[in-house]
C-alpha cells in the first residue's frame, strides 16, 4: 500500500498520520524515521499525541529524541 498509493509522499495529514499508525502498531522499523519527520512538521496534539505515544512503545529512545529536537515547536498545552 505504501508504494501503490503513495502514502508516504502524502501532504494531508489526516492520511499519513493514519498510515503511520498503521506501520507503528505493527512495528515497521522502516516507518519509525519517517514517524520522527512527520512530529518534526506537526505541532498539533490530534496527531502528536498519539504518534509519540505509539513510537515510545516501539523505540523509546527515538521518541524521546524527538521530542526533545521539537519541544520548543509544540504549543504548550501539546508539550
Amino acid at each position: 500500500m505504501k508504494v501503490a498509493y503513495k502514502f508516504l509522499e502524502s501532504k494531508n495529514a489526516e492520511i499519513l498520520s493514519r498510515f503511520l499508525t498503521v506501520g507503528l502498531k505493527a512495528k515497521d522499523e522502516k516507518i519509525y524515521s519517517a514517524v520522527a519527520e512527520a512530529l518534526g512538521k506537526w505541532g498539533r496534539m490530534k496527531f502528536v499525541r498519539p504518534l509519540f505515544r505509539l513510537l515510545n512503545d516501539c523505540d523509546r529512545d527515538l521518541a524521546v529524541d524527538t521530542f526533545r529536537k521539537n519541544a520548543n515547536f509544540y504549543h504548550p498545552i501539546c508539550r
